[in-house]
């Protein structure tokens, strides 16, 4: 995205204001606005409300890379003739993370949407010390 430098500077203040990162809060801003046009100068707000989903789900993000690069450790090591005691333990993180993702998916669509969730996930610590 190219921005001037006071545009730039604009949407860092909002990011600060809304204690989120700069992708994160453009993120959050694009999709309240494609969702309401009329309401555009609610997004601070909207944010707000949705913080903590939003972490979720940069969070569980980036579990599924650290996952994904212990898979790959495991996968270089069986196709170089190695072993890899880790196999079973790091495709159940996999399918865990999974899991956590598509809890906060849920989360922030039922958030977006204006209705409670399905279930709601049950706090946790992963095996990188994050919140499940």
């Amino acid at each position: 995205m190219r921005l001037s430098k006071n545009e730039k500077a604009l949407i860092e203040s909002g990011a600060k204001a809304a204690k989120l990162s700069t992708a994160g809060f453009l993120a959050h801003a694009g999709l309240a606005a494609a969702r309401d046009l009329t309401r555009i100068t609610d997004v601070a707000a909207a944010i707000a409300d949705n913080r903590a989903i939003l972490s979720e789900l940069f969070a569980a993000r980036r579990a599924l890379t650290q996952g994904g690069n212990l898979l790959n450790q495991s996968a270089k090591a069986l196709n170089s003739g190695g072993q890899s005691p880790r196999l079973d333990d790091d495709i159940d993180l996999m399918l865990a993370t999974r899991t956590r993702v598509d809890a906060a998916i849920e989360l922030f669509i039922a958030a977006i949407e204006g209705r409670s969730p399905q279930g709601q996930p049950h706090p946790a610590r992963d095996q990188f010390g994050e919140a499940a």
